[in-house]
């Protein structure tokens, strides 16, 4: 009896379903993993930035930053004066994450949806991948604005309309990252190609007309020179991001691109090998077509190789930098999966057991990506964000919107920075080595910073620097430092200087009630006092074996420092 239509499609649906949940059951793992993973310091950076722009001030003109500047114009109408405001930024980049998927979705949609979602559930299982994209960073944004104009060239040829939008999501995803214009490159000479070859009436084309293509990208353009024009940051931006950036890149330290590239492909086994066998189904499938270089799967190949290149092409390939590659791998997951299909599709084999294959194959690779990846995402959030958080709001407790802090990376986020350059980098440290240290003195006292947050690259800094700071901070917590020094009793006269107009408070308050304590000369008798800013006498005589003069917090509340507490806040990755 010959089967019905619907025995006929209860594979594609059983198919369709397993994808469908194994999607579901990544995406809650991707927003878990976005939302509770550790903040790494770099996104502090990022976060001070965007926070600066909500601000009113504009990158390169009022502070140093070498990125370009999309993502930090992005995420400022999402942070607030809120130090743990960073966390909105988290969900931005789950909504930036989620158009990545959509771009791979929709580039192998031609596939059938059961096998066009398994590429965005590999790549969301593949933690190397999911724990850098769901990051406050510059490489997920641009990786996501350029897989969505390559989703466009899908199918070919390439509308107008469609070209118009190409031009101007690529432009956009260029303003966002310097590493585009490498591994972008590919695409451009492909163009060219196509446009050269559209001369002839004979050549199939990959655009129907590359004209709206290029208003697309010139009308993008035209705004981000405006917007330079009028910030008057053009030049400054020239200057930092690629002049600069370009002598950074050239001098700094560098280390082979297999230390984190190693680890990262051996933990993507799934996602590695479903991929590079989807570029070789590519290959033959280019091979067998009549116009190859109309076909946007040969921009898909060429990309893939620059993405790869781009990572090791860096003097200090750091693991952020994966995020492109991996994301075109997944690109050609589908097709891997639609090679081993067609592989199982033998003439000798029955229809029943080529369709039980494909489901199972299927199945499985739905299965196995999350079972691989959420056990490998959970080690990653041991421990969690929590303890950030805690600190931050310690942080917007103890400053005022206006007080400045000081650390090597932004990591208070939504408070003042300390100069223009309000973060290092190992060649800084290097290079800077016997000038950091006064420059900074300088500008802590300059902006009356009584606020400072140990990071991960406090110990980087010159030990000249160091001192001064563990001079003139004491301990609130492990990870904050509130202005103030401490003394042992002297009988002889002593300074504290105070690095603005303020309330000071001496600790413990029996120093002050119980006599003998002297400021300028002047017994006092109060534990809370103004000073004014600059150096003051101080004498005691009183029987306290050591005491403390500290910067009254915002809260008002007094505390005595706390010594040999281990700092848990920062963390490089």
């Amino acid at each position: 009896m010959p089967s019905s239509p619907d025995q006929k499609r209860w594979p594609a649906r059983i198919a369709l379903a397993a994808s469908a949940l194994a999607a579901l059951a990544a995406w809650i793992e991707v927003v878990r993993v976005g939302l509770f993973k550790r903040f790494s310091i770099d996104e502090f950076q990022y976060a001070h930035a965007a926070w600066l722009v909500s601000h009113g001030k504009v990158p390169y003109r009022d502070f140093f930053e070498f990125h370009f500047p999309l993502p930090y114009l992005s995420y400022a109408p999402f942070i607030s004066d809120d130090p743990a405001s960073i966390g909105h930024l988290r969900l931005f980049m789950l909504v930036v994450f989620a158009l990545t998927s959509f771009g791979i979705y929709r580039i192998n949609r031609e596939l059938g949806p059961a096998l066009a979602l398994t590429g965005p559930i590999v790549l969301a299982t593949t933690t190397p991948f999911t724990f850098f994209a769901t990051e406050i960073r510059p490489d997920p944004v641009a990786f996501a604005l350029f897989v969505l104009a390559l989703s466009l060239f899908f199918p070919a040829p390439v509308t107008p309309r469609r070209a118009c939008a190409i031009g101007a999501l690529w432009v956009l995803a260029l303003f966002a990252s310097q590493k585009a214009i490498i591994y972008t490159a590919p695409l451009g000479l492909v163009l060219v190609v196509d446009a050269i070859r559209a001369r002839s009436p004979f050549n199939a084309r990959l655009l129907e007309a590359w004209r709206p293509l290029l208003l697309g990208a010139g009308g993008v353009a035209l705004v981000i020179a405006l917007y330079f024009l009028f910030t008057r940051s053009g030049t400054a931006w020239l200057e930092q991001t690629l002049i600069w950036a370009r002598y950074h890149e050239r001098h700094y330290p560098g280390f082979p691109w297999t230390r984190y590239a190693a680890p990262a492909f051996e933990s993507s086994k799934l996602l590695c090998l479903l991929g590079f066998l989807g570029a070789v189904r590519t290959v033959l499938a280019l091979k067998r077509s009549d116009a190859p270089l109309a076909r946007p799967e040969l921009s898909l190949l060429l990309l893939l190789a620059s993405t790869l290149y781009s990572y090791g092409f860096a003097r200090a390939p750091f693991p952020y930098a994966l995020v492109p590659g991996l994301g075109m791998l997944a690109v050609f997951v589908p097709r891997g999966l639609a090679f081993a299909f067609e592989w199982l599709g033998g003439e000798e084999l029955p229809r029943a057991a080529h369709t039980a294959g494909v489901v199972l194959i299927l199945a499985a690779s739905v299965w196995l990506g999350p079972r691989l990846g959420f056990v490998e995402s959970e080690r990653k959030l041991h421990p969690n964000n929590d303890y950030q958080y805690r600190v931050l709001a310690d942080l917007a407790r103890l400053t005022k919107v206006t007080d400045p802090v000081y650390d090597d990376s932004g990591s208070y986020v939504s408070r003042p920075s300390v100069g223009f350059r309000f973060y290092t980098s190992a060649l800084d440290r290097t290079e800077e080595a016997t000038t950091l240290p006064l420059k900074m003195e300088r500008e802590v006292r300059a902006s009356g910073c009584t606020a400072l947050l140990l990071d991960a690259r406090f110990h980087g800094l010159p030990p000249p620097l160091q001192r001064f700071l563990a001079q003139h901070y004491q301990p609130y917590s492990a990870d904050i430092l509130l202005w103030g020094q401490r003394f042992s009793p002297v009988h002889s006269l002593a300074t504290f200087e105070a690095v603005r107009d303020a309330d000071y408070f001496v600790e413990p308050e029996t120093v002050a009630t119980g006599g003998g304590f002297e400021i300028d000369g002047n017994e006092n008798r109060a534990a809370v006092f103004h000073l004014s800013r600059g150096m003051h006498q101080i004498q005691y005589s009183g029987g306290a074996r050591e005491f403390w003069i500290s910067w009254l917090p915002a809260d008002g509340q007094r505390y005595r420092p706390r010594y040999g507490l281990r700092p848990e806040f920062s963390s490089i990755f």
